[in-house]
C-alpha cells in the first residue's frame, strides 16, 4: 500500500465513524474535478455545506447520505476489512448517492482495501472500458456482484492498489504543472483528507 494510503487508512480506522466523512466527501469531490482544484471545493464545502456551488445533485445526495449513516457504514465496512473483502466493501459503498463502482473502489481503496479506481485517466492509461462495471438501479443481486468481483479482478491484474495509485499520482504530476512531482500527488490526499474535509 502507499505511503499516504496508508496514512489515511489508518487515520481512519482508529477514528470511527465519523473520519469515513471527510474520505466521502473528498471523493464526491474529485469527481468531474481537475485533481489540484480539490482542496478549495473542500474548503468551500466546509464552509458553505449545502449551500457550496459545487455541490450539485448526487454530491448533495451523497454528502448527506454518509451524514446520516457513518455509523452503520462504519460497522459494515469494518467487517469487510477485517474479512479483507473488497467486493463486500464496494457493495456496501455503492448505496452512497454518486457512488459508482469505480469511486466506491477509490473509497474502498482509501480504507486500505486491495483495490483501485480506474477513472477517466487510469481508464485510458491501462486502454480499459469502464462501463461494464456500471451498476444500475434494479439489477439482479448477483449481475451486480458479478460486475463487482470483475472490477477487483481487474484492479489486481493492474497491479493492485499501490501500483494503481503510485501510477495515477506519477500521471497526474506529469499532466499539471501545479504539482511538483507524483509524490506532491499523492500527499495531496491525505491533505485533503485528514486535514482540510475532516478540520
Amino acid at each position: 500500500m502507499n505511503f499516504h494510503n496508508r496514512l489515511i487508512s489508518d487515520w481512519v480506522w482508529e477514528n470511527g465513524h465519523t473520519a469515513l466523512i471527510p474520505v466521502v466527501d473528498f471523493t464526491l469531490a474529485t469527481i468531474q474535478q481537475q485533481f489540484h482544484t480539490v482542496p478549495q471545493i473542500l474548503r468551500e464545502w466546509r464552509e458553505l455545506k449545502l449551500d457550496a456551488p459545487t455541490m450539485f445533485s448526487f454530491k448533495k445526495e451523497g454528502y448527506q447520505h454518509v451524514r446520516h449513516n457513518s455509523a452503520r457504514l462504519f460497522t459494515l465496512l469494518r467487517h469487510a476489512i477485517n474479512n479483507e473483502d473488497p467486493v463486500d466493501a464496494i457493495d456496501t459503498l455503492l448505496e452512497i448517492p454518486g457512488l459508482g463502482t469505480v469511486k466506491a473502489g477509490f473509497v474502498a481503496q482509501l480504507l486500505g482495501f486491495e483495490v483501485g479506481c480506474i477513472d477517466g485517466q487510469n481508464a485510458t492509461l491501462y486502454d480499459v472500458d469502464v462501463s461494464e462495471f456500471v451498476i444500475r438501479d434494479g439489477m439482479k443481486a448477483s449481475t451486480r456482484l458479478r460486475k463487482i468481483r470483475s472490477y477487483v479482478q481487474l484492479c489486481e491484474e493492474l497491479g493492485g492498489s499501490r501500483v494503481l495509485w503510485d501510477n495515477w499520482c506519477e500521471l497526474i504530476g506529469q499532466k499539471y504543472s501545479s504539482f511538483d512531482d507524483w509524490q506532491s500527488v499523492s500527499a495531496l490526499h491525505t491533505e485533503c483528507i485528514i486535514d482540510i474535509a475532516a478540520s
